[in-house]
């Protein structure tokens, strides 16, 4: 599991040189709403 807290911005960039290969879903959390996106690394 990865964490990352981020207060106050519309982008965000995120490293995955250190992730494996392979789908991922990302959970965003916002002041009113969450959000899944897929994240896949080949």
């Amino acid at each position: 599991m990865f964490h990352k807290k981020v207060n106050n911005t519309s982008k965000i960039e995120l490293n995955t040189s250190e992730f494996s290969k392979g789908i991922y879903l990302i959970k965003i959390k916002s002041a009113n709403k969450i959000t899944s996106k897929k994240l896949i690394i080949n």
